[in-house]
């Protein structure tokens, strides 16, 4: 009965935290000031520095009459010893999705070509260092953020879109010297340097040579649209 149960509960934390985060289930989608509904999720949707689960608990005291009691037969007391065995079991699975997770993601985030940038390079890129940048913020846990920045939707991270993207710009003659960087706001959120305001992730801002930096109001998904944008601000 035991290993069925812990059976059944590694389905349900594979499809919750897995699953859903790349569907944008875990978090709560949002949009801006404008009338289209946007592929991003409100910054304050999950608690910084922690990632969604299907369950939390803290540290269950259980009810030590339930072992005096162990040795009745009477079904209140089966139930409790099934629970007690659930639980156990369900919080060594958790702590293994836990790990199995964080492994998932530091792989992933090796295999990504745009590089991290951190504020010390936001400050330079608005301090007018002669370069046109293209800045997008995002967080792990972000179910809109992942299939953006992270991986294409079924988890693999060389066809993210911000990939394919990046490599479309380098290959046109507008874009090939425009730089595309990414910023984890969950590693960095209180670090922040104006005039980058994040209030939904992921947030796009593009920083000409000048130094001016401008806010994406589109879909960070649509990459036509996404291109037209780098294009305009582009300085040559």
């Amino acid at each position: 009965m035991r290993a069925v149960v812990a059976m059944q509960l590694r389905a349900i934390i594979f499809a919750v935290v897995l699953v859903a985060p790349c569907l944008g289930l875990l978090v709560t989608p949002a949009s801006k000031t404008i009338s289209q509904n946007l592929d991003v999720c409100k910054l304050s949707s999950v608690g910084a520095g922690r990632l969604p689960y299907a369950l939390a608990f803290g540290d269950v005291a259980f009810d030590k009459s339930v072992s005096a009691n162990a040795t009745k037969t009477t079904p209140e007391a089966d139930n409790k010893a099934e629970w007690r065995a659930a639980m156990a079991d369900y919080k060594v699975e958790q702590q293994k999705m836990q790990a199995a997770e964080a492994r998932l993601m530091d792989s992933m985030d090796a295999l990504l070509e745009v590089p991290k940038a951190d504020p010390a390079q936001l400050v330079s890129f608005v301090s007018g260092k002669k370069s046109n940048n293209l800045v997008v913020f995002y967080a792990p846990w972000c179910g809109h953020c992942q299939s953006f920045v992270l991986h294409d939707g079924s988890g693999d991270p060389t066809k993210a879109p911000l990939e394919a993207f990046r490599k479309d710009l380098a290959e046109d003659d507008a874009t090939k010297l425009v730089g595309v960087v990414r910023v984890d706001v969950q590693e960095h959120g209180e670090s922040i340097p104006a005039p980058f305001k994040v209030e939904f992730i992921p947030t796009v801002y593009f920083v000409n040579k000048n130094g001016a930096a401008t806010v994406y109001e589109g879909n960070p998904g649509d990459l036509a649209a996404l291109k037209s944008f780098v294009i305009t601000n582009t300085i040559a």
